[in-house]
Order: structure tokens, then sequence, then C-alpha cells
């Protein structure tokens, strides 16, 4: 192909937006973006759910007594299947969470980001090692919402932990934590009765309703977050060329002297 002096420049000139193609922070496409959708919606209404049938067991077994659970083998069996209930809606919400929080990890690598602490698998892993699972997850998803502001986006290295995290946080992982603490005080007040102590297993499903209602709104809003910061990345990128200056004398193409010429 012959050199044409009035095509334009082969190449754009534009300068890369963060997250795109192979600058830093895309890693050659390993972590494109995928949005939360079915995953948020799956967990909201898995802890929805988890804080009704615990409720419901927790009231029914309170209303049956224990010295009733041996002779009225139905009602026996109703707080049994709805244990069993329970531990299934339980075993499903956790697992579809922690594949919320694997994505959302990912996500903000598609930013553009850089300077993370928690890998998208850790932060999935510290919920399982003990004592560090008292506020390891909870500093990673802090980490990912901070990660997902919009505002950051094209900020350069490091400026999305300027990023202010909401106060709901705090109750989220606050009221958490000391439901499972109430939670065990009363399976061990509660010793050799069915479902524990009902004062303290009621507390505790409070307090999980508390933080239900928490992570349920930082959630949605997370989830928001990074369709935004998607979308404006995402229109970064597809901003058209700046004109092509032509070099040499005057304004004409390349190739020209003085205007005249």
């Amino acid at each position: 192909m012959s050199y044409s002096p009035y095509a334009p420049p082969a190449h754009d000139q534009r300068p890369q937006a963060p997250g795109y193609g192979y600058g830093r922070g895309y890693y050659n496409g390993a972590f494109p973006y995928e949005p939360l959708g079915w995953k948020t919606t799956a967990s909201i209404v898995g802890m929805i759910l988890i804080v009704i049938i615990g409720i419901a067991v927790t009231l029914l077994t309170w209303a049956v007594g224990a010295e009733n659970f041996a002779s009225d083998l139905r009602l026996a069996g109703a707080v049994g299947l709805l244990g069993l209930l329970l531990s299934g809606v339980s075993l499903f919400t956790y697992v579809v969470f922690l594949v919320w929080t694997h994505t959302a990890a990912k996500n903000i690598r598609s930013f553009g980001h850089d300077g993370f602490e928690f890998t998208p698998g850790w932060a999935v892993g510290w919920w399982f090692i003990p004592v560090m699972n008292w506020f390891k997850p909870f500093q990673a998803l802090r980490e990912i919402w901070q990660a997902s502001d919009p505002d950051a986006i094209g900020g350069g290295y490091g400026s999305w932990r300027g990023s202010a995290v909401p106060g709901t946080f705090g109750v989220w992982w606050g009221t958490y934590l000391l439901a499972g603490v109430v939670g065990i005080i009363g399976a061990f007040v509660g010793l050799g009765t069915p479902g524990g102590s009902p004062g303290f297993a009621m507390a505790a499903h409070l307090l999980r309703a508390f933080a239900a209602v928490a992570i349920v709104s930082l959630m949605r809003q997370l989830a928001q977050r990074q369709e935004a910061a998607h979308a404006k990345l995402r229109a970064m990128h597809e901003q058209p060329p700046p004109p092509a200056a032509y070099g040499g004398y005057g304004s004409g193409p390349p190739g020209y002297g003085p205007p005249g010429y």
C-alpha cells in the first residue's frame, strides 16, 4: 500500500481509557466486567427468607414447649421440617452471596484500578479462616465498595481509596457479629432444650434481621455503583478521537510547504 500524504494518522492517538485494551488494570481480559444482576436479587431473597423462617422456627418452638415435643410428634415434625428448610435456604444464600462477592471483587479490576489488598479469591476465602473472619471479610467488602465509586474512574493510581464508606457498613457488621455471639450464648444456656434458649434465639434472629436490612441496602447500592462506574468507563472509551493535527507550515496536509505552494 503506497503512502498518501492526505491520509490521516493510522493509529488512534486518544489516551487509552483505564480498564480497556491491554493497558494497566485490564489484565489482558482476565477480569471483564460482569453485572451483579441475579446474584444480588438471589442473595437478597435468601437473606429475607432466612430471617422469616428463623423467626418462625423460634416462635413455634417457644409455643410448643420442650415438654410437648415428645408427646406431639406432628408439632415436632413441623419444627424439624422448618429447620431443614432453614438450613437449605441458608446454604443456598451463603453460596450465592460468596459468588456475588467474588464477582464484585473481579469487577473493580476491570475499572482500571490498582493497589488492592484483597484478591477476588481471598475476598471469599477469609470467611472460612477462624478469627480472621471476624474482620477480614468486612475489610474486603469495604475495599470493593470504595473501588466501585464512579467518581474514582480515571482518577489515577489509588484514587479510589479516598471514597467515602457509609455508616451502614458498621451497622451491618456489628449486628452480624453480635447475632452470632448471642446465638452461641443461647445454645449454651438452653442445653438440652430443642432450639436452645428461646429468648436468646429470638434476640439473635432480630439482630440478624437488622444485619440483613443493612447488607441488602449495601448490596443494592454497590450493584448500582458498579453499573455507573462501568457506564462511565465505557463512555470514556467510546469518545470520538480528536481531529488530527497536521504538521509543517500553515494548516495544509503533511508534505506541503507554506500556504500558496
